[in-house]
């Protein structure tokens, strides 16, 4: 069988686009004065987005820990790689409480269904 790497690339993906909107959104002093300031733009705009879902609520590790879950009952794939997607991305930008153990919930998911699937054509191929 060959190994799938999509789903980790996908979160590798995020994970990179979460540091540079850490980065480049939150943390750059100039457009943070820029925006409280009054200014309009679409940084702004996505600035005071990524502060409201990220920073001033626990929202994402919410849904992480609750996709986490959800994926380790039933043994979804699906749902173990949103719940590294969203986790990955909850990580890097403050909310790492409960998005940490959804991320690691979800990564098992995803590392258990690869091997499944290892395992199974393994025995077809016997």
């Amino acid at each position: 069988m060959k190994f799938n790497p999509l789903p980790w690339l996908f979160i590798l993906l995020l994970l990179a686009l979460s540091f540079w909107a850490r980065r480049h959104l939150m943390e750059e002093q100039h457009l943070v004065f820029f925006c409280e300031a009054g200014g309009v733009s679409l940084a702004c705009k996505t600035h005071w987005l990524l502060e409201k879902v990220f920073y001033a609520s626990y929202a994402v590790g919410y849904v992480t820990l609750l996709l986490g879950g959800l994926a380790l009952l039933a043994r979804s794939s699906l749902l173990g790689q949103g719940a590294a997607l969203i986790g990955s991305a909850g990580l890097v930008l403050n909310n790492t409480e409960y998005a940490a153990i959804g991320f690691l919930l979800g990564l098992l998911v995803l590392a258990r269904a690869q091997l499944e699937q290892y395992r199974a054509k393994d025995r077809a191929g016997q």
